[in-house]
């Protein structure tokens, strides 16, 4: 269980007592003699393994605790070729480093190889990565300057006690002619321990550092690091070479997969140059152009007019971190949106697809992918496999469509149409055999459309990315907007998409006429014959039936969900939920100070927030005077990061209420089931309230233990 303070940084608690006794449960239900058999086996070939405190490379600082890391999974690799069983050891850097040539620990990762150590230790004869050194300096610090290097001299900087960024810290130094002094830390949390008491001024750490208040300043070198093992372990070297050297003949990628996995939002500079500063200062609005036709990516909302989609959301979160407004134009199709872009008419444009020879070829710049979704083969009939079909269709609006083909060698004639409409019912009717397509693309157009019918596909092999383009010309707005991408937690993406991807609209008649011509008549007659019968019905009963269910299932303050509704919630087509319990601080004292209009007008604001942050299939309820229950379905354990800045947002718009009105706060508490609601899940989130109350309230707690199946 962790607690984090509503928009004050976070701090974590475990509760060590659920995990130890749902694994004693499990034990006492095993068959004794396995159990034996598998200590025995494992006690065999226990490795104990240094896990040094690194969100990069060894994330879970205890046995109970959910892993991942850089390091983390190497380890796992190895004991595929190896069959290792593992004793983790926790502790800083320093901490593990010491223990290691104390003989008590077995293997470490992350090492750099120096002459010190090649007597103390022996290393793996295959790096696991490369890392880059960098002075690190706090945002606040103006004495030490990129422009200047000697406004290091008189500094402090604290490095790693007998580590490799102390030696090219030395090496730095005396290179440089500076003077400055260095400080011995004991890890990255020593560092900035140091740091915040003004002990050092700057520090030296990796390219997979990353933290908002601190800027990179100069870089003091790079090195591989290895594995390494004791000097007397020449038996645990053999098999980890072999391992090694087994794993890179089949996946010669697997360093650069982890470092794109885990080093992916490494950015190491988090705030713009002040070139990109002046640019946003001279350009209050940015003009975007985006495919009114490309959901769940971007479209124009058909009520409104407004954008939609993935993209609207990555605005709303731009807009927010550099205040700056963008003004859209749709466009009807990417040559008319790229046209414009080239003609200075919009600033930049999305979606293009990401590749690099299509942008040279068109004349912009692209950036990262946001996002990247399979292509799929769509044709009618059965299937005959790609090399089978040899008249291709594509819109001509659609780039990517038509550049995919040609890259994978798809089809001997290739035919352009106006739109995708025309591309899928040229299939339909045999004037193509096939054409591609993303897949949430195509799953978004047949939810949407008619004229799919009869239509199959399958899934092709590569990804295909989607970027943002800007003017070649216009190099500070490309590394704003790119700088941005990379700070989009990637789970908020995936969330925007599924929400658009589910957005459902009316078929059109036209068209439903246009495809199911007889079905039409049929449906005509029958509504013919039905309709004054049903409208009489209907409208006696529909205004009557809305009021009473409304009044019996919701709170008559706030307009929510009132506790009644929680008998009618369907265990049995519920898997995955959440539950939130909020209490507001501190209630009956501003009821007792302001009386109960005031305490009133408050529950009604966090009603109105509560819903603010729900979905369409989330419930919000009305628990009791002061207490509110969130329901939040399809979320499970790894989807906390979400919640917390949902909740965070709730706590912003309870502080900018309180300018107007009395002062107010919630505390939370949340638990996960994998089975629907159920009273256990109820005590649990209960149980997280709890803590944030003794926490000193204004606290959201997220409960570890989740309900099973």
């Amino acid at each position: 269980m962790f607690c984090v303070p509503l928009g004050r940084g976070i701090k974590s608690q475990y509760n060590v007592k659920n995990v130890q006794i749902h694994r004693q449960d499990n034990f006492f239900n095993c068959n004794h003699s396995y159990l034996l058999l598998s200590f025995i086996l494992r006690r065999a070939k226990k490795i104990r393994v240094g896990y040094f405190s690194d969100n990069i490379f060894h994330f879970g600082q205890s046995d109970i605790e959910f892993k991942k890391g850089y390091g983390y999974e190497y380890y796992a690799m190895l004991a595929k070729y190896t069959g290792w069983n593992y004793e983790y050891c926790y502790g800083s850097w320093t901490e593990i480093l010491d223990e290691f040539l104390k003989g008590n620990i077995d293997i470490i990762d992350d090492v750099s190889i120096t002459p010190e150590r090649k007597q103390q230790m022996l290393f793996s004869s295959l790096p696991m990565g490369e890392e880059h050194y960098y002075i690190f300096v706090p945002q606040g610090n103006t004495q030490i300057s990129m422009s200047d290097i000697n406004t290091l001299n008189g500094k402090k900087i604290g490095a790693n006690k007998n580590s490799l960024n102390q030696t090219l810290l030395e090496n730095f130094i005396e290179e440089n002619e500076l003077d400055c002094a260095i400080v011995l830390c004991n890890g990255v949390n020593d560092r900035l321990q140091k740091i915040q008491s003004g002990e050092i001024d700057a520090m030296v750490t990796t390219d997979g550092f990353t933290m908002e208040d601190f800027r990179p300043t100069y870089l003091i070198g790079n090195s591989p690091f290895y594995f390494a093992v004791q000097k007397d372990r020449t038996d645990l070297l053999k098999q980890l070479n072999t391992a090694m050297k087994h794993n890179h003949e089949i996946n010669p990628n697997f360093n650069n997969q982890l470092r794109d996995k885990y080093f992916k939002k490494s950015i190491l500079r988090t705030t713009l140059s002040r070139d990109e500063l002046n640019y946003l200062k001279n350009h209050a609005v940015i003009k975007i152009g985006y495919r009114k036709n490309s959901m769940p990516f971007c479209g124009t909302n058909s009520s409104t007019g407004e954008l939609t989609g993935l993209l609207s959301d990555i605005i709303e979160q731009v807009e927010n971190s550099l205040k700056v407004k963008f003004e859209k134009t749709a466009y009807g199709n990417n040559n008319e949106m790229i046209a414009d872009l080239k003609e200075g008419r919009i600033d930049c444009a999305y979606p293009v697809m990401d590749d690099v020879w299509l942008s040279e070829q068109l004349g912009y710049t692209q950036t990262t992918s946001v996002t990247s979704e399979r292509m799929i083969l769509i044709y009618k009939g059965k299937y005959k496999g790609v090399d089978s079909y040899q008249k291709f269709g594509y819109t001509i609006g659609s780039p990517s469509q038509h550049v995919y083909a040609i890259e994978h060698n798809m089809g001997t004639e290739r035919i352009g149409f106006a739109t995708e409409e025309d591309t899928i019912q040229a299939i339909r009717k045999g004037t193509i055999d096939f054409m591609v397509m993303n897949i949430v693309s195509w799953n978004y157009w047949t939810k949407v459309h008619n004229g799919c019918e009869g239509l199959s596909y399958v899934v092709l092999e590569d990804d295909v990315g989607y970027s943002f383009a800007v003017a070649k010309a216009n190099t500070n707005l490309y590394s704003i907007i790119e700088s941005a991408i990379r700070k989009i937690d990637s789970s908020v993406i995936s969330d925007s998409l599924n929400r658009h991807s589910q957005t459902k609209y009316d078929y059109s008649i036209r068209n439903f006429i246009r495809y199911n011509f007889i079905a039409f008549l049929i449906l005509i007659f029958s509504i013919f014959m039905i309709v004054i019968f049903m409208i009489i019905i209907y409208e006696r009963n529909r205004a009557h039936k809305e009021m009473l269910t409304f009044k019996a299932e919701h709170d008559d303050l706030t307009g929510v969900y009132n506790r009644s509704i929680l008998q009618k919630i369907d265990r049995k087509h519920e898997s995955n939920i959440c539950l939130a319990i909020i209490d507001i601080d501190d209630f009956k004292s501003i009821n007792d100070q302001y009386g109960h209009e005031m305490g009133d007008s408050i529950i009604k604001k966090v009603a109105q927030h509560l819903t603010s942050i729900a979905r369409n299939t989330d419930r919000v309820i009305r628990f009791g005077g002061d207490e509110f229950l969130v329901i939040f379905n399809g979320m499970d354990r790894f989807q906390s990061s979400i919640l917390m800045a949902k909740f965070q947002k709730v706590q912003r718009f309870l502080n900018e209420a309180s300018k107007n009105t009395v002062e107010s706060s919630v505390s939370v508490g949340i638990a996960f089931s994998e089975k629907g609601y159920t009273k256990e899940l109820f005590d649990l989130a209960d149980e997280a309230l709890y803590k944030s109350k003794s926490a000193g309230k204004h606290t959201i707690t997220i409960n570890d233990f989740v309900v099973k199946k």
